[in-house]
């Protein structure tokens, strides 16, 4: 390609996950004509591997932080009352699962209830239907 960018100097070094597949190559350009030697060709591969680590350790890291954030949710929903469901906070305050849930996403509820619990409570409705 000697057209603009008029590059006049390539070279390369591919980039791959940990399983060997392909993401990308690290590369050097120039307007000037130029050739590496066996130390910058290897020192071209050995920034290529870096590349591919830092890419593999950012990928970890947000897997991580995304179970950390999880996990912290999930502990905040632990502590349920068995018999009226109310949750208890940090504060060891209890609240109603609609509220606590409500003032720490932007979730919104509506009630209905569930075919098994309207059954169960309601006997003299489904026996009409019958």
């Amino acid at each position: 390609m000697l057209g603009d960018p008029k590059i006049r100097f390539y070279a390369g070094a591919p980039f791959h996950t940990p399983e060997g597949e392909a993401l990308g190559t690290l590369c050097v350009i120039d307007r000037v004509p130029r050739h590496l030697n066996e130390n910058q060709k290897k020192a071209l591969e050995v920034i290529s591997r870096q590349v591919s680590t830092q890419l593999e350790l950012r990928k970890n890291l947000i897997e991580l932080n995304e179970a950390l954030n999880t996990i912290k949710m999930l502990g905040g929903l632990l502590p349920i009352c068995a018999s009226c469901k109310s949750i208890r906070d940090e504060k060891d305050e209890w609240h109603a699962l609609e509220a606590y849930i409500e003032s720490r996403s932007d979730a919104s509820f509506t009630h209905g209830i569930c075919p098994e619990c309207s059954q169960r409570l309601y006997p003299e409705i489904h026996k009409k239907k019958q």
